[in-house]
C-alpha cells in the first residue's frame, strides 16, 4: 500500500481503539487524539535499501492537566519500503496505554518558524527515505530537516525518549551541531 494508504488505516484503527479506551480507570473522561511521528530511520548512518518507520501514538487530553497531555505509548508502525513508496503497517496493540504526561507550553517565535515547516518536513520525508549514505551538512533542505526533528524531540520528550534506543545514532545525529 502507499504511506498515504496506509495513514487512512492508521486512522480508521485508532478511532476504533479510541471509542474503546474513552475514560481512565478512575473514570474521568479522556480524549486521545491520534499522533504520529515524523519518519525515522531503522539504521544510521543511513545504508541503501534501509527502512524508514513511523509510530502511531496518542495524546490525551485530561480535565486535571492544564499545561500537558498524556502520551500513551505506541499502538502501530508504518514501515516505508523502496524509498517511501510503499509501506506496511504493524499493529503491536489494541489499547491506548498511557506512558507518561507530556509538558506543553507555548513555542517562541524561531521554534514556531520551524513547526511552520511541518508540511515541508512532510513533503522532503520521501528524500530521507532515498538517503543511501550521510547527508551533506551544507544541504539546507536537509539542515532544515535536522531544525525541524530538533524541535519535534525537544517537544515530544516523551515519546521520543520511549523510542530513544532504537533510532540512538540518529537521534544523536538531530541533536549535532
Amino acid at each position: 500500500m502507499t504511506p498515504k494508504e496506509a495513514l487512512n488505516q492508521l486512522t480508521a484503527r485508532f478511532e476504533t481503539m479510541r471509542t474503546s479506551n474513552a475514560t481512565l480507570k478512575d473514570g474521568s473522561p479522556r480524549v486521545w487524539t491520534l499522533a504520529v511521528t515524523p519518519v525515522l530511520p531503522s539504521e544510521w548512518p543511513p545504508k541503501p535499501g534501509m527502512v524508514w518507520v513511523r509510530y502511531a501514538y496518542a495524546h490525551g487530553q485530561e480535565l486535571q492537566l492544564a499545561d500537558g497531555v498524556r502520551v500513551a505509548k505506541p499502538w502501530a508502525v508504518m514501515v516505508l519500503h523502496g524509498g517511501g513508496a510503499t509501506a506496511t503497517l504493524e499493529q503491536t496493540s489494541g489499547v491506548l496505554e498511557g506512558l507518561a504526561i507530556q509538558g506543553v507550553r507555548p513555542l517562541g517565535p524561531s521554534e514556531q518558524r520551524v513547526a511552520a515547516t511541518a508540511d515541508a518536513a512532510e513533503r522532503i520525508a520521501p528524500t530521507l527515505t532515498t538517503l543511501s549514505a550521510l547527508p551533506s551538512s551544507s544541504a539546507k533542505p536537509l539542515n532544515d530537516m535536522k531544525a525541524y526533528y530538533r524541535l519535534w524531540l525537544g517537544t515530544s520528550g516523551v515519546i521520543a525518549e520511549h523510542l530513544r534506543a532504537q533510532h540512538l545514532a540518529f537521534f544523536a545525529w538531530v541533536a549535532s551541531s
